[in-house]
Order: C-alpha cells, then structure tokens, then sequence
C-alpha cells in the first residue's frame, strides 16, 4: 500500500504542472490536433534524438540517423553516455579503464554493474546476451551497421524476460526499403595511435535486400600497455516471399583484444587480466505484416569464449599475484514468437513464446565447471488510448528448468490534459536467474532468481515549440539480490536495495541557428560502495553558423562518485572518488564532392586533459583528439 501512496502522490504533484495552452481532443480514429497518447516522441528532427514513452508507459531515449553518424563516435558504447540516467564509465568488469576500446561499463539508474549486469541488449528483435561473463558487450556493436537505438529505462520483464531488469537496450539494423544501393565509408584517427576504419553496404533488388558492413577498431592507450583492438563483421540477407511475408538470416562476429596497464605504481605484468573475446551470433527469422497485424518468428544462436591471459589473485591487491588463465565459453539459443494486432483504434495487443537455452563452461586450472538451463516463457501485454487517457498492462510467465517459474507484471497509466504535455505512472517488474549471470565458479544449489520492481512517475512537456523537458522520478526495489558469503565464499541470496532517484533534461532551439540541452541524473543508494556517480549529467549548445556546418561545445559532469575497493572496504570515507568535469569540443561540414556527400568532422573529447578516475588507481586517457570523413556513395 505505502507503495501504491507513494506513486499516486509523485503523479498528483505533475499534475499541477500548469501547460502554456489546452488542446483540442477527439475520440480514438478521428483527426486530433492535440498530443498522440501512442508511443509519445519528442524528437530533434536535426538531431535525430528523441526521448518519449513506449506502450507500456516507460521512459525511453532513441537515436537514429545522424545521431549515430555525424560525429567520430564508432560503437554503440560510445553513444549510450548522452541518455540522462545512464552512468558511463570504462571497465570495471576486469579492473581496468585505460584503453579507449576496453569495456564499457553503462549504469542504468544506479543498476547494472558487473559480474550479473541486468542490461539486455537485443537486436532485431533477439536477445544477445554474450560478452565477458555475459556482461552486455555494447563495445562490439558498431555504429555503421545500425539503422536505431532505443534505451527503455527500468525493467522489461513482460516483452523481454529474464536479464532484463536495469533495461534494456533495443537496437535495430539498417534494412533498405527502396530499389537501388547505397553505400557508406568511413575513416578516423587520433592522438594515441587511435584509429576508425568502417564500410557498409546496404542494397535491393526485386525481393532481395542485403546489408554487409565491417569495421577496424584500434589504439595504442595513453599508458603503456593500455592498446586495445576491436574487429566487426555484420551480414543481413532477405527475401520477399510475397508482399505480405519475407524471410531472412543474420549474422554478426566480433573478436575484441585488450590489454591491461595495470594500477598506478605498480609493475603491473602486460598479460595481466588481458583479454580476448570472440563473439557470434546469428538469427534467421520469417516477418509478417498486414494494416492491423504483425508478427515474427526468429531461430537464434549467441555464442562466443572470454579468455583472461593472466589471472589477478585479488587477496593480494593491490600487489597482485599472477594466478593461471581463465577461459570461458557461453552459448544462448532460442526462439521468439512475437505477434502484434491492433484490435481497436488506438490499440496495441502484443503476445508471444519465448524460449532460451543457457549453457556454459568455466576453466580456471585445476577447477571446472558446466552449466546448462532452459527458459520458458509466455508473455501478453495490451495497451489503450482513448482520447485523453492511455493505460497498458502486462503479464510473463517464466519457467526455468534450473530455478522454478515466476510471474512477471507491468502496468502503466498516461493522461494528456494539456496539449503537447503527458503526465504518465507505470510499476514494472525485472528478474534474473543467477547462474549465467556470473562467474561460473560457486555453487548454486538453493539460491532464486533476483526480483526487481521500479515504480516511476513523470512528465514530458514541450512548450511554444521549442522548449522540451522530461523529468521521472522513480523507486526501484530489489530482492533474492545475490551476495558472497564472507564466511564460506557462496553466492547466497541475502541482499535487498532500494534507490530513489530523478531524471530530468530541456533542450531548447532559439534563432534557427542555436540549439542547447542539459540533462541530469541523481540516484540514493543507500551505499556508498555502489561503484557509480549519485549525480551526473551532461550539456551543450551547438551553434549551426553555415548551412552544411556546426560547431558543439558540450560537458559532462560527475559528482559524489563511490568505487567499492577491496583495500579500502574499512574504511568507507576513502571510498570516494574526486568530482569532475570535462569540456568537449566538437565541428563538422557537410559537401557534395562529384556528387558523393562527403562529412568532416573533429572532435576534441577532455580538452582540459582532466585524468580524474573511474575505478582507484586508474585514471582516465585524459585529452583525446580525432578527426575523419564519412563519405556516402
């Protein structure tokens, strides 16, 4: 009950929030000129950024078109930062946060750190769980193969099951629509030996559409064994069956390699928690689509081996001592079953099956283990508008061989009485089963799977056209939360958490040439050893002075910032690293050369070389500067 006061009187206080003029509504079909309670999106056309809610009332941040182009970014990591409520930083799966392309560690709302992060990446409609220790490894997902991404904040249980519980991150790949071909080259380097090198060809022909890009990734780091290399490779070939029905196969490999520069101060061996990973994964999928019905049916697989050169004895830190190599294989295969049908005006009825195989193999000499289990789940979500009101509810219903079944709930609720301004309040729910999830090492007899609620309330209001703001406020709860057991070393299911927070941005455009946005994020909790920003945030205002150029300054901003350490759980007040801020600088220009349409482009990431920390002992690159083209034929 305390819950369900606490939700009313948050949305009870947006109420209020007075709209600069009342809008002109009408009944489910008929022409509105007022808000569309659907999927609400508030989009920068120029920007191709959009934050909005989707049918279950959720918030959610897009990107698409030139928002993953226009700039040096190259991977999906690279993009992720901007959301408000994100907190982003390198690698705290293996220690280290030095090398440009080791791996990104992204906090959705304080959740999603390692080794079970509870961030679900899916692409074209199937989960790819892989990475180190199916850690969601956005760093292999590169930008020149992506058409869309859409970040749903808080969990996703009903549509996307088990992981799927800090949020999830939807990614869509390109797919040409229209006869014809086209193609897009890239190059980039930098400071540090930093180097880009992407291509990408979309085509179509009759029935046959086909999309191959690959990419090169490397840097030498700005410390001495901190390089770090990064290799793509994405396929997509389908068929027209008829107008109606099309069927096709894709396929996706990564091989990432980093290096570790080890601790300030210490001699740090270069082989020392060093790793290779090689992902695969690859669908084929057969796609319906009617006016008032769409459906897919997608065979997966998602496969792939983590290898840690050196392994770092963490008794002895921070004087590590070399322990033997770990090696890791996991596999996820599965089906989805995904229909869609709009019954009634303003409707959405979603129903699906689900079904995954989890196996994998642990090897850390002389110990080995195995570990398999199957999910399965059916799941039913509707949601309705009709004129002023929106309401969405769902339900999964998950059975795990290794770990028993579990309901799953969603419901959510959105009014429109402003023109232009949605109050909205939804409660989900998440969970995940432990063992593939983890270091494959403990032993899993009598734990349950991990259950998290998020109840949220909020606003999205855009005002005289120009001025866009979304605030959320939100409460997530946690049960079953895994713990080792300080006294005999077992995961044991002994934790609860509870963060409160807030997400707030505005961005404005003024004098058709200026365009300016700030965003934040706070999150309590309760712990100071959360490894995260409890305030972060970011701004900018980019000025378009010529028609086909613009220059951006933006910040990022991170305070009250904790990094949980095994030399320092004693004491809590050294556990706190040092605010910071960086200022970015970034330029493009836009030109037709014989007819191709050719991008330049520089960006100047730490301009004020700034070496705060993510992780103790482990300072940022510092100024990073790059420049490239992207030439589209």
């Amino acid at each position: 009950m305390k819950k369900i006061i606490f939700a009313v009187v948050l949305m009870a206080l947006f109420i209020v929030i007075k709209a600069e003029s009342p809008g002109v509504f009408t009944g489910a079909g008929e022409e509105s000129q007022g808000v569309d309670l659907g999927s609400i999106v508030v989009e920068d056309e120029d920007e191709s950024f959009a934050t909005g809610l989707n049918d279950l009332s959720q918030s959610t941040a897009t990107f698409k078109g030139s928002a993953l182009t226009d700039n040096s970014a190259m991977t999906v990591a690279d993009i992720l930062g901007e959301v408000p409520g994100i907190y982003y930083n390198k690698s705290d799966i293996v220690s280290f946060g030095s090398g440009l392309y080791t791996p990104s560690v992204l906090k959705i709302r304080g959740l999603g750190e390692t080794p079970n992060s509870g961030i679900l990446t899916v692409i074209d409609g199937r989960p790819q769980s892989m990475g180190i220790y199916r850690h969601p490894f956005f760093d292999t997902l590169a930008l020149d193969a992506i058409d869309s991404i859409e970040v749903i904040k808080g969990p996703g249980g009903v549509l996307y099951g088990n992981q799927a519980v800090a949020g999830v991150i939807n990614i869509k790949t390109k797919k040409r629509e229209l006869e014809g071909a086209s193609y897009t080259l890239g190059t980039m380097i930098g400071n540090d030996y930093t180097q880009n090198h992407f291509v990408d060809a979309v085509m179509k022909k009759d029935e046959i559409d086909m999309n191959v890009s690959g990419s090169y990734s490397s840097t030498g780091g700005a410390r001495p064994n901190s390089d770090s290399y990064l290799e793509n490779v994405h396929a997509h070939g389908g068929y027209e069956l008829q107008k109606d029905l099309t069927a096709s196969v894709n396929i996706d490999y990564a091989y990432d390699r980093n290096f570790n520069p080890g601790p300030l101060g210490y001699n740090w061996p270069r082989d020392m928690e060093a790793t290779q990973t090689i992902q695969r994964d690859g669908d084929f999928r057969v796609d319906y689509k009617q006016p008032d019905y769409t459906g897919s049916t997608i065979f997966f697989t998602d496969s792939g081996s983590n290898k840690f050169l050196l392994s770092e004895n963490p008794v002895s830190y921070p004087f590590p001592a070399a322990t033997a190599p770990e090696y890791s294989q996991y596999e996820n295969d599965g089906l989805r079953v995904m229909n869609e049908w709009v019954i009634f005006p303003g409707n959405s009825t979603k129903a699906g099956f689900d079904w995954q195989y989890f196996g994998g193999f642990y090897s850390q000499s002389p110990k080995e283990v195995v570990w398999h289990e199957n999910d399965y789940a059916p799941y039913f979500s509707i949601s309705q508008e009709a004129g002023i009101f929106g309401i969405s509810a769902g339900l999964r219903y998950d059975i795990n061989s290794a770990w028993g079944s579990v309901p799953i709930p969603q419901a959510g609720f959105k009014i429109s009485l402003f023109d232009q301004q949605t109050v909205y309040v939804n409660a989900s729910k998440g969970f995940k089963t432990p063992a593939m999830g983890q270091l494959i090492y403990a032993q899993y007899n009598g734990l349950s799977p991990e259950n998290f609620w998020q109840y949220e309330v909020g606003t999205t209001h855009t005002i005289f056209d120009s001025v866009t703001y979304n605030i959320a406020l939100y409460q997530t709860e946690g049960s079953n939360i895994m713990q080792v057991d300080p006294v005999d070393s077992l995961l044991k299911n002994s934790g609860f958490i509870m963060m409160r927070g807030v997400d707030a941005d505005v961005s404005a455009k003024f004098l058709d040439i200026f365009r300016a946005g700030i965003s934040g994020s706070y999150v309590d909790p309760r712990d100071k050893t959360a490894n995260m920003a409890l305030l972060s945030g970011s701004a900018y205002i980019k000025a378009e002075f010529i028609k086909k150029g613009s220059i951006k300054v933006g910040m990022d901003f991170a305070k009250d910032r904790y990094n949980k350490d095994i030399t320092d759980s004693a004491n809590p007040a050294t556990l706190k690293l040092a605010d910071y801020a960086t200022l970015n600088l970034s330029a493009d220009y836009r030109l037709d050369i014989f007819g191709t349409d050719t991008s330049f482009y520089v960006d100047a990431d730490n301009i004020l070389d700034n070496k705060y920390e993510v992780k103790a002992y482990y300072p940022v690159p510092g100024f990073l500067i790059k420049g490239g083209l992207v030439i589209k034929l």
